[in-house]
């Protein structure tokens, strides 16, 4: 059994340009993309340790991990279509400003050495207008109650900080991989279903604390093969489950320990767990131009490491690329006071059924149907739209109203004087937490639908409807 080594960073708060974690900055010169991940040769997760309290060391966890990685195979580009990622033009009209609620009471680090040097860039990220709806956990837990996808008693917090977890890593940067599943008795339907998570020591990036395949509770629908590379082949032998990957954050993490990633909010939606204390880098970096948008994480890296990210996602080399983006391109940079602008260079691939040819989606796989199915609950009728709108606004709109972006705005068919567009969204949850996180009351236009009212800052209004008629009780 060999001991890790203790993590070495400042011991006090000091001015960004002398806090430094020496082996964040080099791993930031020396790891180009790696094909092999090279903390597989030296993984600590099972390394023993004396614990002092109740709650096990996450070292002493016997767990049935199922290591993957997709960094070795070269899974081939094919049918693309060019999409936006970051909304990168900025609308005429604004949305109306509502009454600023007060601001929570947020957790900041404060006890350790690596909670300090990463402290500002935690508070940074939750002083971003949209991190209080972002991380309203509330909001997704409703969310699963209302579509039967899970309920309050599953979801999970962390511990304040103490004695039990002082020789724990304090600063980790996650990152998940996701799946669709569907419950086959009742017929309801995930769209975040964990099915893979990667945890990188942020003092240390080429340790990787766990990086594990998640077995889904329910039948996987779709793997989504073409973005993480994960088949059926690869999840039908995972004994891990979710139960068993917050077992894991809860022996590992305090209120206290700063978590980085990238939009990680959707990473604790499929952990089911509740947690603030967060360094995120999409909170953190500006689109180019001052737009309101996103950056991706490919463009980012790109302009921060000079770097060129894979199509297919893998989540130990994302989470690790975000904490060095962060690390060198933010803290570094005066704690983002001379941080740049992210230019966007590359476009989203958007689905398109080249893409899943022979990519582990069951029978008929590679073929491609005649009619594709319309699934009208993963999409929302935007109409009156002002005529200075483009999709881009659109996309715009949603994502600083409900911090959810549509993944297609198609042309806005205009009329007299207003437009109307069928949004579609990556899932029924998001369509429906898009809808359900506008402020206002639903009303029932003619038809029946569910619609909402857009007030714009400079006159005028939209409106966002439901395409499905809710059934009656």
């Amino acid at each position: 059994a060999v001991t890790p080594k203790k993590a070495v960073t400042p011991k006090k708060a000091v001015t960004p340009k002398k806090a430094v974690t020496p082996k964040v900055a080099e791993v930031a010169q020396k790891v180009q993309s790696p094909k092999v991940d090279p903390a597989r040769k030296k993984r600590k997760t099972n390394t023993p340790m004396a614990s002092n309290s109740s709650t096990p060391s996450f070292r002493d966890l016997n767990l049935p991990i199922a290591k993957f990685s997709c960094m070795e195979e070269d899974i081939p580009k094919e049918e693309e279509e060019a999409g936006d990622e970051e909304a990168d033009a900025s609308s005429d009209e604004e949305i109306e400003a509502e009454p600023e609620p007060p601001m929570p009471e947020y957790i900041i680090p404060h006890s350790t050495p690596e909670g300090l040097y990463w402290q500002k860039s935690v508070a940074q990220t939750q002083a971003n207008p949209r991190f209080a709806n972002a991380f309203n956990y509330e909001k997704y837990i409703k969310l699963d109650e209302l579509n039967k996808t899970g309920s309050r008693s599953q979801w999970v917090k962390a511990k304040p900080y103490g004695d039990w977890c002082k020789d724990n890593p304090h600063a980790i940067a996650i990152d998940c991989e996701m799946c669709g599943t569907k419950d086959p008795v009742t017929g309801a339907k995930d769209g975040k279903a964990l099915c893979r998570l990667s945890i990188v020591n942020a003092v240390d990036p080429t340790d990787v604390l766990l990086d594990t395949l998640v077995k889904p509770p329910w039948p996987v629908t779709d793997y989504r093969t073409w973005i993480n590379g994960i088949t059926k082949k690869d999840l039908d032998p995972v004994e891990f489950t979710l139960e068993h990957a917050q077992a894991f954050m809860l022996a590992l993490c305090s209120e206290e320990t700063v978590v980085i990633g990238h939009s990680v909010e959707n990473d604790f939606v499929s952990l089911k767990m509740e947690h603030h204390c967060i360094t995120d880098s999409s909170f953190l970096f500006k689109v180019e131009g001052g737009g309101p948008g996103i950056c991706s994480l490919k463009n980012l890296a790109f302009n921060v490491l000079k770097r060129d990210m894979p199509d297919t996602h893998d989540s130990v080399n994302d989470a690790r690329q975000t904490l060095i983006c962060i690390d060198e391109g933010w803290v570094k940079e005066d704690n983002g006071e001379t941080a740049m602008e992210i230019k966007k260079v590359f476009s989203k691939p958007k689905f398109s059924w080249g893409n899943m040819k022979g990519r582990g989606q069951g029978k008929g796989r590679g073929k491609k149907p005649t009619t594709p199915p319309v699934n009208l609950a993963v999409k929302l009728f935007v109409h009156r739209i002002p005529k200075n709108f483009t999709p881009e606004h659109v996309t715009n709109l949603f994502s600083m109203l409900v911090d959810i972006e549509p993944t297609k705005v198609p042309s806005i068919e205009f009329g007299d004087d207003t437009g109307k567009s069928v949004v579609t969204f990556s899932s029924e949850a998001d369509a429906l937490s898009a809808f359900e996180t506008i402020t206002g009351a639903a009303k029932p236009d003619k038809s029946g639908r569910l619609q909402k009212r857009v007030a714009l800052k400079k006159g005028g209004y939209l409106q966002v409807r439901k395409m499905l008629i809710e059934p009656k009780p």
